[in-house]
């Protein structure tokens, strides 16, 4: 009895002092519309999960009724307001991607949130994910739109961890030119610039150096009426100094500001892309 009683007041303790997040973990899926039946929100709810924990990055769904339902003032604010003050998002960073839909107002938004979210949802894999989820929602098939989102994600977040985050291959392109060009250039200044000095140099030299005609004879330095030697005393009329330039390699490897994969972050931390998916 006495074991029992130092059971219960352990298991007491520990379900006192543990951390508030675990009771009242957020909704991977909330619809507060009755759009989805309970089942459909079970299983994209355990999809969701799954794929949050495989990447250690929140994928959230919500379905709220119009902005008033959070105070928001249009799709991007009531997708901030959520994302916030429901604590979304996947370890210390709150990191995660979320899809919203107001029904009243027929819109959507993709919003991401944290470095891990905001690497692998670009504005182009935003782009690309909305391709394959608006038009389910402009025919009201709900559970596929939202299946298809989670599944993106997954797609999305194991690309970026791999090192490629999907982005606008126009653009890839581009920054992949701009450092051939870059590097190019530094290998002309390396190996192209000091022969060509030393060149110039060597040529300066030479020309400075050469006489018109080579005389044979002392005589023919000596003026007509004599040489007459006063005082003798030595001067150095002309100095030569070889300069060779020093190449510093001034690249350091590292990136400057702008924009980064592609993804335009605002003041507030998250990245976003909507619209309307009633036409």
């Amino acid at each position: 009895m006495k074991k029992l009683k130092v059971f219960l007041i352990a298991v007491f303790t520990f379900l006192l002092f543990m951390p508030a997040k675990i009771w009242a973990e957020p909704a991977y899926v909330a619809d507060s519309t009755n759009t989805l039946t309970d089942s459909e929100i079970r299983e994209l709810s355990e999809l969701a999960r799954s794929v949050s924990e495989k990447h250690q990055c929140g994928v959230y769904v919500r379905i709220i009724q119009n902005y008033e339902e959070v105070g928001g003032s249009d799709i991007y604010d009531c997708a901030e307001k959520i994302f916030i003050n429901q604590g979304l998002g996947y370890g210390s960073q709150n990191t995660g991607v979320m899809l919203i839909i107001a029904m009243d107002e027929g819109y959507y938004d993709i919003c991401a949130y944290g470095d891990t979210a905001n690497t692998a949802f670009t504005d182009y894999a935003k782009g690309q994910i909305e391709e394959s989820v608006v038009y389910r929602l402009s025919d009201e098939d709900w559970y596929e739109a939202f299946n298809v989102f989670i599944n993106q994600a997954d797609y999305m977040l194991s690309e970026a961890e791999g090192g490629t985050p999907v982005d606008n291959p126009q653009y890839l392109m581009q920054v992949e030119e701009q450092d051939r060009q870059r590097r190019a250039f530094n290998r002309g200044i390396t190996f192209g610039v000091p022969p060509v000095i030393s060149l110039l140099t060597c040529l300066g030299l030479k020309s400075r150096n050469k006489t018109k005609f080579v005389k044979r004879t002392a005589h023919n330095y000596i003026p007509d009426d004599g040489l007459r030697i006063r005082r003798a005393n030595e001067h150095f009329i002309n100095r030569t100094v070889v300069r060779t330039p020093i190449v510093r390699n001034t690249n350091s490897g590292g990136g400057g500001g702008g924009v980064s994969h592609g993804t335009t972050i605002n003041s507030s931390g998250f990245s976003h892309s909507g619209g309307s998916f009633r036409h």
